[in-house]
């Protein structure tokens, strides 16, 4: 009998997971899009079909947090660790941190990644590896930006990160020609990437540039979208853009067959930029007019989409409020992967949300930090900065900032006013748990800053 209580309990687990063993995992980041531009999140202001159609086929999770700025929510995403841990100043993360490739590779994966990286690294080590190769990567198609000419004698030609950039192919550079739009060249190599190796499991990160500044043109540039600068106008035609990036990668996933056994993710790094040319933007959303979010620790800013397709296993047009954070992205895909439960991480694994049955031990509380000044001096120098820096944990309603104010998120989404607790025992009761749990996480060792 004991034994065949096992097999029904071993069948049954198979038929949870659907039999998918070491499925794919394909990682679409997107650069400063925030939730309020996508329709599927109740943004009216662009036309996103393909992603619109993605939530509908799959799950969308909407208490997400990333930081509000690239590099930091990279390497909390890569490396499963919040940044307090492992991240001492901008646009670096040590090659020695395990990131989410180098447990995949571990675990039997090809790993590659094509798009914007933005963790340093890029001096070649003893083998002469860079950048991505010596986090785990084992091919990778990226870029290095070239600023216009500063001073007459200076010959580099002018060019950014869409048009006329530097590549580094496999840590070999090489020239975008002139009338090539970066993003079809990442998008290209990527489906060759999927033909090539679909008899064996991979893990692949789409890393994409698009809607960074410059705010450009995304076909006939013309010589002002050579610059280091562009134009508000130009942004429809970005998420247009990276609408279509993703309807393109999706059906290079159907057309070779794999839908069924490739878990399809897409987020964001942070909220829509606001500077610059971006300090224009204004997105409609449940019919208010919304500025980006980015350098701020709010929810324009912090929670960003996340969107799950995986046909048979995550049921269609499903949605959940569970609280996310860019740490578990990594014990997440080692364990769908088959690998040994990471020891050195910050996350949980959400594999038992995605497959529609939450576990009672799924995580309650998400954590991010940041500033609400709209300054980017926290995030390039946050140890010199730890005075200026709030932490903040959410759960499915509420957020909690280190500085004592605690909001509702479910009647204030956009962070307008803190809730006072003295006129609200709820709010008092989930400000104290939020600060015991937001205490303990921060007494929690390593912590660099």
């Amino acid at each position: 009998m004991k034994r065949l209580i096992a097999l029904a309990a071993i069948l049954s687990a198979a038929s949870v997971c659907g039999a998918v063993e070491k499925p794919n995992i394909v990682l679409i980041l997107a650069d400063d899009i925030g939730f309020e531009t996508l329709g599927c999140y109740g943004g009216s202001s662009y036309q996103t079909p393909h992603i619109d159609r993605l939530a509908a086929d799959g799950m969308r999770f909407d208490s997400c947090l990333a930081t509000p700025m690239c590099a930091t929510s990279r390497a909390m995403l890569l490396s499963g660790r919040y940044n307090f841990r492992n991240y001492q100043r901008w646009a670096y993360l040590d090659a020695s941190e395990p990131t989410i490739a180098s447990h995949l590779r571990t675990a039997g994966y090809t790993t590659a990644m094509a798009g914007k990286w933005h963790l340093g690294n890029w001096d070649p080590d003893a083998k002469g590896k860079r950048g991505p190769a010596r986090m785990g990567f084992e091919h990778y198609l990226s870029y290095i930006t070239d600023s216009p000419p500063p001073a007459k004698g200076n010959h580099n030609p002018p060019g950014n990160r869409y048009w006329q950039t530097t590549l580094i192919d496999n840590d070999q550079e090489r020239r975008l020609p002139p009338g090539r739009n970066s993003e079809d060249e990442y998008v290209d190599y990527t489906l060759a990437f999927f033909r090539e190796h679909q008899d064996k499991p991979f893990f692949f990160h789409y890393a994409s540039n698009l809607a960074h500044r410059p705010m450009v043109a995304m076909q006939n540039p013309g010589k002002e979208d050579l610059n280091e600068n562009g134009k508000a106008k130009n942004f429809p035609e970005m998420i247009r853009k990276f609408d279509e990036v993703v309807g393109r990668l999706r059906k290079g996933i159907e057309d070779l067959g794999m839908k069924e056994r490739t878990v399809f993710i897409l987020t964001s790094d942070n909220g829509t930029d606001n500077v610059w040319e971006a300090g224009k933007i204004r997105s409609t959303w449940r019919g208010k007019s919304v500025p980006g979010g980015k350098y701020h620790a709010n929810e324009t800013g912090t929670t960003v989409p996340l969107i799950a397709w995986w046909p048979g296993q995550v049921a269609a047009g499903s949605t959940t409020r569970a609280p996310l954070d860019f740490t578990d992205f990594l014990p997440t895909f080692v364990n769908l992967a088959g690998g040994a439960p990471c020891a050195v991480t910050d996350g949980r694994n959400f594999r038992d949300i995605l497959l529609g049955s939450p576990p009672p031990d799924a995580r309650r509380y998400a954590y991010t930090w940041g500033t609400l000044d709209g300054s980017n001096t926290a995030y390039h120098y946050p140890k010199q900065q730890r005075n200026q820096i709030l932490h903040e944990l959410r759960d499915e309603r509420w957020r909690y900032l280190s500085d004592g104010r605690i909001f509702d998120i479910l009647r204030d989404p956009l962070m307008e006013a803190p809730v006072d607790p003295s006129s609200s025992p709820e709010a008092e009761k989930a400000r104290q748990i939020l600060k015991t749990e937001l205490d303990r996480l921060l007494k929690s060792k390593p912590r660099l800053w």
